[in-house]
């Protein structure tokens, strides 16, 4: 068992001395960021990008994320989103971006309850389950990259807006500002 141990610890090593040697080894990053729906109500973001190029002045990259925010007295809305987009990196670490996505939302409603009205005129209370949006979301950022070794430290600001469907029958456009911090692999 020993031995195996140490010939796994050997083989997991060699890997990552030849992946940190190939010099168009893929990129990759992670983020977290404070999310503000309306920039008032508190949430919170983590996600994944890939990187699809190797051109470090302009990155085309694929972005997963998963996030949250409560609206007080109002809704709790879990989100799960996909895009794609490109960075922009200008001299001196400075960086603009956009990005486009479609996303699910799912909003639990904070209230004593929810009530429907019958055709009849009868008001009942029914089961909070909760509303489903289909978003389709753009946004845009900018930042500023800070190089340590191998990794790549990125402040940003990404302001989002969401177009919801279906909401009460119509699309409805929503906004929210992400304050975060790219962590890159490289």
């Amino acid at each position: 068992m020993k031995k195996l141990c140490y010939v796994l610890l050997f083989t997991f090593v060699s890997v990552c001395t030849v992946q940190a040697q190939i010099e168009n080894s893929p990129q990759h990053a992670f983020h977290i960021g404070y999310l503000a729906e309306m920039l008032t109500h508190p949430g919170l973001s983590l996600g994944y990008e890939k990187y699809l190029n190797d051109d470090s002045r302009f990155e085309v990259f694929f972005r997963a994320t998963a996030g949250y925010y409560n609206h007080f007295r109002n809704n709790s809305t879990y989100m799960v989103t996909v895009e794609s987009g490109f960075r922009r990196n200008l001299r001196g670490g400075l960086f603009l971006e956009q990005a486009l996505g479609i996303g699910y939302f799912y909003r639990l409603v904070n209230s004593d309850g929810q009530y429907a009205v019958h055709d009849d005129g009868s008001i009942v209370e029914k089961p909070s389950l909760g509303n489903s949006f289909l978003p389709v979301l753009a946004n845009v950022g900018i930042g500023y990259h800070f190089h340590t070794g191998k990794t790549r430290i990125s402040p940003f600001l990404r302001p989002n807006f969401y177009w919801k469907m279906p909401f009460n029958d119509t699309p409805n456009m929503q906004m929210s500002l992400m304050a975060g911090i790219i962590y890159g692999i490289n």
